[in-house]
């Protein structure tokens, strides 16, 4: 923060010399950072050393012969992540054992082998971490998991035929949601993959899932590389200014008001030839909403609980590498929040929770 906030008095000052010094300066701090992140990263492994045996324990109360490999353990994460991974890790495997992977005789029947597979392949690409987890089993029932949603009137039964295979799989991830027609000791009681979405979001990152029948399901958990320090894009509805992470981020762009589509008080826009949902974001901060007689919108187009949404903002600030501090009693009650900052300027800015705004 003292460092952004020597910048900005450079710039006001317009010192040659001042702005020198800061750039030194600037890559020093860099290279420091750089260290300290190093100190910081743990491999994988640290997570997935145990999960062999877990796996092999939970496929034998099963009846099941399972192997589980495990490809990239070596690649680093910042220790804050890899604390919160395991226990998402361990849903996800359950899941599998009980739900995706058959016996021996159900195996052979469908001419595969009686020993069933688990892959957890990890790879890195630039600062996002990418861990893939799948199996070779016998993939979701989308229409039994249509069927569970309206009967637990999640969904209505016309959102439920017009509804996709990937916005169906994704129903696995609302609360208290599961096919199991009983509870086991692996699972089964309606709890696990609202954990897992909900801790990967809550991390910065994104939770996908698909889903093949007969050929097995796969989960993939985009993570950022670090905690320390994130990238934000700052937006604007009126003169507040809020956060947003990067990672989330698909687009910007401007569009016309009458591009706008609207149907039964919902507003929709087209984006790579999909109709997606248009949120307005002082609407969604019950901020005062006017017109300012300019025709074309600003909209970032987001990536929430796997779709793509858009956000109308009345501007867009820039980014900044932040330090996200986090909400202390009675503000951590606050919804659509996950954190505030502090920019070079000492304007404190709120970092949006979208999963919980829309």
């Amino acid at each position: 923060m003292l460092f952004r906030s020597l910048r900005e008095l450079s710039k006001e000052s317009g010192s040659t010399v001042t702005d020198q010094v800061l750039t030194r300066l600037d890559h020093l701090v860099g290279t420091l950072h750089g260290e300290v992140m190093k100190v910081r990263m743990d491999p994988m492994e640290s997570v997935t050393k145990r999960l062999p045996r877990m796996v092999r324990d939970l496929g034998r109360k099963e009846g099941k012969e399972i192997s589980l490999v495990i490809e990239g353990a070596q690649i680093e994460l910042d220790r804050a992540i890899l604390e919160e991974l395991g226990d998402p890790l361990v849903h996800i495997l359950r899941n599998a054992v009980d739900h995706g992977i058959e016996d021996a005789k159900e195996r052979q029947k469908t001419g595969k082998p009686p020993v069933g597979t688990i892959t957890i392949s990890i790879s890195r690409e630039r600062d996002m971490v990418y861990v893939n987890i799948a199996d070779d089993g016998r993939g979701m029932n989308l229409e039994k998991i249509r069927s569970k949603a309206v009967d637990k009137e999640i969904i209505s039964e016309e959102q439920a035929r017009v509804m996709s295979e990937e916005e169906t799989v994704m129903l696995i991830c609302r609360p208290g949601f599961s096919t199991a027609d009983e509870v086991t000791d692996v699972s089964g009681r309606g709890v696990g993959m609202d954990v897992v979405q909900a801790v990967v979001e809550s991390l910065g990152g994104t939770l996908s899932i698909e889903s093949t029948s007969g050929a097995g399901s796969r989960f993939t958990l985009k993570l950022p590389l670090t905690v320390a320090i994130v990238k934000m894009l700052l937006i604007q509805a009126q003169e507040h200014i809020f956060a947003i992470p990067i990672t989330r981020v698909v687009r910007t762009t401007r569009i016309a008001r009458e591009d706008v589509k609207e149907s039964q008080g919902r507003f929709y826009l087209t984006f790579d030839e999909d109709l997606i949902p248009l949120y307005f974001l002082r609407k969604m901060l019950s901020l005062p909403n006017s017109h300012n007689g300019n025709d074309l919108l600003t909209v970032v187009i987001v990536e929430v609980t796997n779709r793509m949404v858009g956000i109308a903002v009345d501007g867009v600030s820039g980014q900044a590498d932040i330090v996200v501090k986090p909400l202390c009693y009675p503000l951590d009650r606050l919804v659509g929040y996950s954190g505030m900052t502090v920019l070079g300027n000492g304007m404190i800015v709120p970092v949006l929770d979208l999963g919980n705004l829309l």
